[in-house]
């Protein structure tokens, strides 16, 4: 078998979890202090605030180790911290985003939207930055 090539150089991979509100409030900029701290005491890499989230709003973004065990320790202190965690995946994000014009976006998207109609696909993992709404 010969070694075919890859894009996979162009994704980092990690635990994405994703949560909608803390103590029952909101995600906004005025926690994100708070979430730092929770961030290094459960041992996630890093914490941003991600506006406009096509699917859940503005939402903090938790990235941890792609293995299991750090993935889950960060997951469960969020949830004992009284985090929403709204989804949690280990994933593959893109390291250079692009941005497409109108016209592209609409191709790829029918182009997505078909490979993911396809029983053999089950993910799909691209590298075009959301526009913010």
């Amino acid at each position: 078998m010969t070694d075919l090539p890859s894009v996979m150089y162009q994704f980092n991979h990690k635990g994405v979890i994703l949560c909608s509100a803390y103590n029952g409030t909101a995600i906004d900029e005025s926690h994100l202090d708070e979430a730092l701290a929770h961030a290094i005491d459960s041992g996630a890499e890093d914490v941003t605030v991600r506006r406009s989230d096509p699917q859940f709003g503005t939402v903090f973004e938790f990235l941890t180790e792609p293995d299991t065990g750090s993935f889950f320790k960060v997951k469960n202190t969020l949830v004992k911290l009284n985090y929403t965690v709204v989804y949690s995946e280990v994933d593959y994000i893109a390291s250079n985003p692009v941005q497409l014009g109108d016209t592209d976006l609409s191709a790829v998207s029918t182009l997505c939207d078909k490979l993911l109609n396809h029983s053999d696909v089950t993910k799909l993992y691209h590298n075009i930055e959301e526009a913010d709404s």
